[in-house]
């Protein structure tokens, strides 16, 4: 069920890594997914407070590695989502995420 699933990704995405690059990996995307989902069901009483939290802690984390946060942070923030709108708040976070897309790209040519 989608309750049970959510729930799962919450857990990794609270848990401890430890030293694990494979674990820390592992939460960083739970971290983002959980963050997302926080974001985007916000109209039916999500916290998006909590989702951007998740967002900006596995951007943190590893900026190269954390695209998705990246993304949504710079783009919330271009936009004005929830926010003042903030231009140079939205290009350090989006020239974070186009560098990582680039870097995957390069690396899988």
């Amino acid at each position: 069920e989608k309750a049970d699933l959510i729930s799962q990704i919450k857990q990794v995405a609270d848990k401890k890594a430890g030293f694990s690059p494979t674990a820390k990996a592992f939460k960083r995307d739970a971290q983002q997914a959980y963050g997302v989902i926080l974001l985007y069901y916000k109209g039916i009483g999500a916290n998006h407070s909590a989702g951007m939290k998740y967002l900006k802690t596995a951007a943190k984390s590893n900026p190269t590695k954390s695209f998705i946060s990246t993304y949504q942070i710079g783009h919330r923030a271009y936009k004005g989502i929830d926010q003042q709108i903030n231009l140079s708040t939205a290009a350090n976070w989006m020239i974070k995420s186009y560098e990582a897309v680039q870097e995957r790209q390069r690396k899988t040519l």
